[in-house]
């Protein structure tokens, strides 16, 4: 309990009250972004550290970031992010579909 309210604090002291403003989406992080952290983290820096200066809300997302890198390499991280890529490009078509059927409904 006590390392949730010194991240609120943290929080608080960087963003101000936006920094305790519930989140309501997901953030998407490049491959890039990715690898760069895993990369710093394989260089020494504390997971903790990386979490305060890429402004994570916990270390659970750098501690499965590296584990993918350790068994698959980029591989996984990449699978990951074209999966993503394929199911907005479906939901995107899939929202299309729903507005233009919306629309020939209420013509009618």
């Amino acid at each position: 309990m006590h390392s949730l309210i010194e991240k609120w604090v943290e929080q608080y002291q960087k963003h101000g009250l936006d920094g305790l403003a519930v989140q309501s989406s997901r953030t998407i992080f490049s491959i890039e972004f990715k690898m760069n952290t895993v990369q710093m983290i394989l260089e020494g820096m504390s997971f903790q550290e990386a979490r305060r200066q890429f402004s994570l809300s916990d270390c659970s997302l750098l501690y499965r970031w590296l584990q993918q890198y350790q068994v698959h390499g980029t591989a996984d991280i990449k699978m990951v992010e074209q999966l993503v890529e394929a199911l907005k490009a479906k939901l995107y078509a899939d929202l299309g579909y729903i507005s233009q059927e919306l629309k020939s409904r209420v013509k009618n």
